[in-house]
């Protein structure tokens, strides 16, 4: 008996390595014709290469998909435009991700799929249309399934090799999207609760034997498992949930006016290829707070700089500001201290007037530096952007339920004390 009840809470452990939570979105949650913002969908944010808004059109072409809406991009003006790049960043690692390319219409590749698991390329897989034959249109819809890569991060939709838009070789018009499905990878502290759920079953010599195993899988999540990922929302940099003793830098009492180089607190501020700018030029616009914000220091063309770098002396947990006036998209990217690459994220503004205090950032352990690249993708001469409430901690909230084991771990092992 005594060994079923150890095999028992074993396999408790080993079910829990399998338990996953499928997600589903199919953009029919929105009003039809609405824009996305970056925090609607709490484990993806979608965003396009030419830093236009996503939105969710009803569609109304002859191709399948799942009525009424479908992932598109807002082109600021007429409504929806699908021959840009297309871009998924999770906000925390999946797997079994598949969608629909809804009006693949033609011939051959029509697009390209990059699958990324942090800075690591999985591999590149090839979106087929339905077109009978070049030139030839098929009117139909391509199910894209990317189930044999694992811990995916980041998606990228790009066209085929050698052309500049989507499904456009032989003017498709592009491509929108839909169901799209995938499963989040299981947080490790899941495992060792439902792992717990099997000690209180057993005697106590096995029971001390299957509490050290779980105690040493929390152990090692504490140990190895910080979070890392894109931080994003509106409300200001400053409200962002997961901070724990936040530091943040206004440039209220900073000395104002050009630099290239200077150190405020724990965060060395560098204009990499032109200075920056202390100054309350704007302000109470473009996502700015207070009196004065950091600005680009070379406001008429050419713009710059088109690289901004954040030092930090003391590695930080989480680093997030707010990001004001940007036309282009940019490359934001974290290092360690080994200067290795944490992670990138592409980051864009719905549109560059907007003033609802939009904020990004990254979340990750021993962030020694961020750096900011103008992907000059709108306007080639650089890009005029705002920068204010400058957010840092060292920690950050941990995840639910991480301490959980450790503490079911105690109480077991207190009533085996109060027993003996």
């Amino acid at each position: 008996m005594r060994k079923l009840q150890l095999a028992g809470a074993v396999c408790a452990l080993i079910w829990g390595c399998s338990v996953t939570r499928a997600v589903m979105i199919n953009f029919d949650d929105l009003p039809s014709n609405s824009l996305i913002p970056n925090n609607h969908y709490p484990e993806v944010i979608f965003s396009f290469a030419t830093g236009l808004q996503p939105m969710a059109p009803a569609y109304l072409g002859p191709s399948p998909f799942s009525a009424a809406n479908v992932l598109a991009a807002y082109d600021g003006v007429r409504g929806p435009t699908s021959v840009f790049d297309m871009y998924a960043d999770f906000t925390s690692p999946v797997n079994n991700l598949k969608f629909l390319a809804v009006a693949a219409d033609e011939f051959g590749i029509v697009a390209r799929v990059h699958v990324y698991s942090g800075a690591t390329l999985l591999g590149t897989d090839n979106i087929i249309g339905t077109g009978p034959s070049p030139g030839n249109f098929g009117f139909g819809s391509t199910p894209v399934d990317l189930s044999a890569y694992a811990n995916i991060t980041r998606i990228e939709v790009v066209p085929p090799i050698g052309q500049l838009q989507v499904d456009e070789s032989y003017g498709g018009g592009g491509l929108v999207y839909d169901n799209f499905t995938f499963e989040p990878v299981p947080e490790p502290s899941s495992v060792a609760l439902i792992a717990m759920a099997g000690v209180a079953m057993l005697r106590r010599k096995s029971r001390r034997v299957v509490i050290a195993i779980v105690l040493s899988i929390s152990l090692a999540q504490l140990s190895g498992g910080a979070r890392a990922g894109l931080i994003a929302g509106v409300g200001g940099a400053t409200s962002w949930p997961n901070w724990v003793g936040p530091n943040t830098q206004n440039f209220d009492s900073a000395p104002t006016g050009l630099f290239n180089s200077q150190l405020l607190g724990n965060t060395k501020f560098i204009g990499v290829d032109g200075p920056l700018d202390i100054s309350p030029n704007y302000m109470g616009q473009f996502n700015t707070t207070g009196v004065n914000s950091l600005q680009s220091g070379m406001p008429f063309n050419p713009i710059k700089p088109n690289v901004i770098e954040f030092d930090f002396t003391t590695p930080v947990g989480a680093a997030a500001w707010n990001w004001g006036a940007a036309d282009n998209a940019w490359l934001m990217s974290a290092y360690d201290i080994g200067n290795n690459l944490i992670e990138s994220h592409i980051i864009t503004l719905p549109f560059s007037g907007t003033n609802a205090g939009e904020y990004f950032g990254i979340e990750a352990s021993g962030i020694k530096k961020i750096i900011l690249q103008d992907q000059l993708d709108n306007y080639p001469d650089g890009d005029h952007v705002f920068i204010d409430d400058f957010t840092t901690s060292f920690e950050t909230v941990p995840e639910p339920f991480a301490l959980a084991p450790i503490a079911l771990c105690g109480l077991a092992l207190r009533r085996k004390a109060r027993k003996s």
